[in-house]
């Protein structure tokens, strides 16, 4: 967490941040070895995931939210402990699938999560009034979700 110092204070304190540097500069390395470290301590289950896969979809939202939403699973399975993994997804066709989603999962994992979104750039393609319920910084507090964002 040398990259990082300031993250876990800010993650015990139910806080965001967002790391922005040039490319080729060590965010996603450094934010894929925080999440294994946070996970590693017993207290969070955190998931680093990339937002980009939501882009394909152009403007369907609800086809972005669910491209999303099937790189975090896959990030999942492959990165956390079967305990800490999502259980399967609420209907994906409902409103705001995301937020849905991501809240089904809070509210059944013993540990606070923590995850880490990038290329949020990608999100843009949310449609606008939606963007904010979609990426889940200031909806999901409540359910245990600390949101930490990447542009």
């Amino acid at each position: 967490m040398s990259r990082l110092p300031q993250a876990p204070g800010l993650v015990a304190q139910d806080g965001y941040f967002v790391v922005h540097a040039p490319r080729q500069t060590g965010k996603t390395t450094a934010l894929r070895a925080l999440a294994a470290e946070l996970t590693a301590s017993g207290r969070y289950a955190a998931l680093y995931f990339s937002c980009e896969f939501g882009e394909a979809a152009g403007d369907d939202y609800r086809a972005a939210e669910r491209s999303i939403l099937q790189e975090i699973r896959d990030r999942a399975d492959a990165t956390l402990p079967e305990s800490l993994r999502p259980p399967p997804w609420p209907d994906l066709s409902a409103e705001n699938p995301l937020r849905c989603a991501l809240s089904a999962w809070a509210r059944t994992r013993p540990r606070p999560l923590v995850l880490f979104f990038d290329e949020i750039d990608a999100a843009a393609r949310v449609e606008p009034d939606r963007r904010a319920a979609a990426v889940p910084g200031r909806v999901q507090r409540a359910a245990g979700v600390v949101p930490l964002l990447r542009a």
